[in-house]
């Protein structure tokens, strides 16, 4: 059998892409089973062929159906679910019968979604390569077997999703080294090396522009809960150091990799692990460098971050989210406003650049807790290059999304998920404060930590730019619409008015 495996377009342009790492995965177990895959990936189809296939229409619909395939995976995160719906009903009318699984966030938080709008076959929970890699066995001969498979829900005979918990290895090392061998991975090299450039290193830190940047994968999983998040289960499943350094050395010698984007939700929360891992770089004396998220501010400590210095780490991202401990309380954060000071001084201590996260606008957000946001930015002597910026989102599954369907935010979550925008859209406000008024207090944070950073160092000539940038922005919100703003070009000729007027 041939399985046919999709990554589809989200809701927005993807302007940067990256390797559809959870499909390669999947391939690589359906041939171990013993069949054949080929990958689809729709955002790569539309980034490099524009002038043949749009988000907005069925062209890379159409491109899907042209296969031929006796099976058809589909995998993403739960924003995609418009153009998934619009895929597998057109897949229904043309290629009646056709099995049809689906994976990731886009499956089990929005199970009742497909079930009433556009039934597929089965949802695969959590760990993609065991489940995939049993249903090919089994598939052919023994249908009834496919409703044992762990963490395989099918649609039972009322319409409604049945299935027994997945089977969850607490090592990683049963999946083989990932290759990349069956996609255009020049393309994605260079679109990690431009997101890294544009997006990471916008503040302090510069990479050498020959650096080959692939992505990496730890472990998996989280163990905490914070309302905005979602995750399948609440557990850190990792990698062995030995599994982590021989992959690294595989990609040196395969891909010529210079340079990984640790892509683990959460990688600073077991420190004798991540130790080991170093240990592991080191002694073999591996020179690359490392580009990670996932650092839980009350866990780091001098010594690890010395360890993962000389490992080749280069720049650490933590998730602070709020420097109000009002509002870590009610995120369920479980740090302290003091741990996440700490975490970023001991940063600058070590001489190793870090980024700051912050969550804007989730349910008991005041201006007070933003302004504490903003004194704590200013304690800490960063500029707005040094923290990323995100408004509360709520997506399915977490908790956020529950609340913002209770208090009627969002009345129907599949209109919703058909209008999901991001920053330049901002479309649901969950604070009491009016909506541009946040949206107002949002920019003012980033122009009072900027302001403070500058007048120290006595740069008043750049405190009268970002003074006339600010108000460009308010009055850039004040007179747009979301649908306007979310049209590709208008947000850079703002950043463009704002460069020739701040000169």
């Amino acid at each position: 059998m041939k399985v046919l495996l999709v990554n589809p377009a989200r809701y927005l342009r993807d302007t940067y892409i990256f390797p559809p790492l959870h499909l390669l995965y999947i391939a690589q177990a359906i041939r171990r089973a013993g069949h054949e895959s080929e990958i689809v990936d729709i955002p790569y189809l539309i980034n490099t062929q524009p002038e043949k296939f749009n988000l907005h229409d069925d062209s890379g619909i159409d491109y899907v159906l042209s296969k031929e395939f006796d099976v058809l995976g589909i995998g993403s995160v739960v924003s995609s679910y418009s153009y998934c719906e619009r895929l597998v009903k057109k897949v229904r009318k043309n290629r009646d019968g056709l099995p049809i699984i689906i994976g990731g966030s886009l499956g089990l938080p929005v199970k009742e979604l497909w079930e009433e709008h556009a039934p597929v076959d089965f949802i695969c929970e959590s760990d993609g390569e065991l489940v995939i890699e049993r249903f090919m066995k089994c598939y052919a001969s023994d249908k009834e077997g496919l409703k044992t498979i762990p963490g395989l829900h099918y649609l039972n005979e009322d319409g409604k999703y049945v299935g027994s918990e997945p089977e969850l290895p607490m090592s990683l090392d049963y999946i083989p080294f990932l290759t990349y061998d069956e996609i255009d991975l020049e393309y994605y090299v260079e679109c990690q090396r431009r997101w890294i450039k544009d997006v990471l290193c916008s503040g302090n830190y510069h990479f050498r522009e020959d650096e080959r940047f692939l992505p990496l994968i730890m472990s998996r999983g989280c163990v905490y809960a914070c309302t905005f998040c979602f995750h399948f289960n609440r557990l850190h499943r990792k990698h062995s150091a030995k599994y982590i350094a021989d992959y690294i050395e595989f990609m040196m010698d395969k891909y010529g990799a210079t340079a990984f984007q640790i892509m683990d939700d959460l990688i600073l929360i077991n420190k004798k692990w991540l130790h080991e891992v170093c240990d592991e770089i080191i002694k073999r004396g591996i020179k690359v460098s490392f580009f990670s998220s996932g650092g839980k501010p009350n866990i780091v400590d001098k010594e690890i971050l010395m360890k993962m210095k000389e490992a080749g780490f280069k720049r650490l991202s933590y998730g602070v989210e709020s420097g109000s401990q009002t509002i870590l309380d009610l995120m369920q954060k479980k740090t302290k406003v003091e741990d996440n000071y700490r975490a970023v001084s001991l940063m600058k201590e070590v001489e190793m650049p870090s980024s700051v996260n912050i969550v804007f606008g989730i349910p008991g957000e005041t201006e007070k807790t933003m302004n504490e946001s903003k004194d704590f930015l200013v304690s800490l002597d960063l500029t707005s290059k040094d923290y990323y910026s995100a408004l509360a989102t709520p997506y399915p599954g977490s908790p956020l999304f529950k609340h913002a369907l209770e208090k009627g935010i969002i009345k129907d979550t599949r209109e919703y998920l058909s209008d999901l925008g991001g920053y330049a859209d901002y479309r649901y406000n969950l604070t009491d404060m009016p909506r541009m008024k946040f949206l107002n207090n949002v920019i003012n944070v980033a122009y009072k930590v900027d302001c403070a950073y500058y007048k120290k160092r006595r740069q008043y000539c750049k405190i009268v730019s970002l003074t006339l940038e600010k108000y460009i922005k308010m009055f850039y919100y004040a007179i747009t619409t979301p649908e306007a703003r979310s049209k590709i070009g208008l947000k850079s000729r703002l950043s463009g008015v704002v460069k020739l007027f701040s000169r």
